[in-house]
């Protein structure tokens, strides 16, 4: 049910948002990155991400190496093994990180173009959607949308059965919010 890449924008009538470069744990997550490419593991860290020429923070799962620590994220998505990117090559201006694991996908997306939202949302709220297959009252998917670093988010958990607590239930999808990290980007 997921469909890969970000919801249609009218991308010639949208605005661009500004980052907040300097919110501290961004700068903080920064510099770790930067350290990682100092030792030249960043091609296989969680930060390989870190190439992507986009002009916004990159959040999203870390990827599970020999020496990452990912037992949350194996609880949220076992047998997770990579993530595919797609990005906007022309600006930078969007990217999506699908990852796939037993009986689930996550993607995870973020762009700077906006259509002047009637919703905005505060930095602290999450706004969730529900979705089910036709004909059945139990959601099979849901939508998270935030707003971290001044940039709207979303989170898209697709479940293979109904009444999976990762798609039916919002203390997981927080969970999973809460595990992201911003993996590049660039200012």
């Amino acid at each position: 049910m997921i469909i890969f890449g970000l919801p249609s924008l009218a991308f010639a009538q949208a605005a661009v948002s500004d980052v907040d470069w300097n919110d501290p744990s961004l700068k903080t997550a920064m510099e770790q990155i930067e350290k990682e490419k100092v030792k030249g593991l960043e091609s296989a860290s969680p930060y390989a991400a870190s190439q992507l020429p986009v002009s916004l923070p990159i959040l999203g799962l870390p990827l599970p190496d020999k020496t990452a620590s990912v037992k949350s994220l194996e609880s949220l998505a076992s047998g997770q093994a990579a993530a595919l990117y797609r990005y906007d090559k022309e600006k930078g201006y969007w990217y999506s990180q699908v990852s796939r694991g037993k009986d689930i996908t996550i993607l995870v997306q973020g762009s700077r173009l906006s259509e002047g939202d009637p919703n905005p949302l505060r930095p602290e709220e999450i706004s969730f959607q529900f979705l089910a297959e036709d004909g059945s009252s139990k959601p099979t998917e849901v939508v998270a949308s935030f707003k971290r670093f001044q940039i709207r988010y979303s989170v898209t958990v697709s479940c293979r059965k109904e009444d999976d607590p990762r798609c039916s239930q919002e203390t997981a999808v927080r969970t999973l919010i809460s595990s992201l990290k911003v993996l590049g980007g660039k200012q």
